[in-house]
């Protein structure tokens, strides 16, 4: 799951999971949360 966010990039993919499978929005917000500190 994880791979493939990456492969659609974040502004795309997360709306798209997000509305297909709800559960997995924490999980999306968790690794956009990682992303960001990476940025820093």
């Amino acid at each position: 799951m994880k791979d493939l966010i990456k492969g659609l990039g974040h502004q795309f993919s997360a709306p798209l999971i997000k509305t297909k499978y709800p559960p997995y929005e924490s999980s999306i917000q968790k690794a956009m949360k990682k992303m960001d500190k990476r940025k820093e």
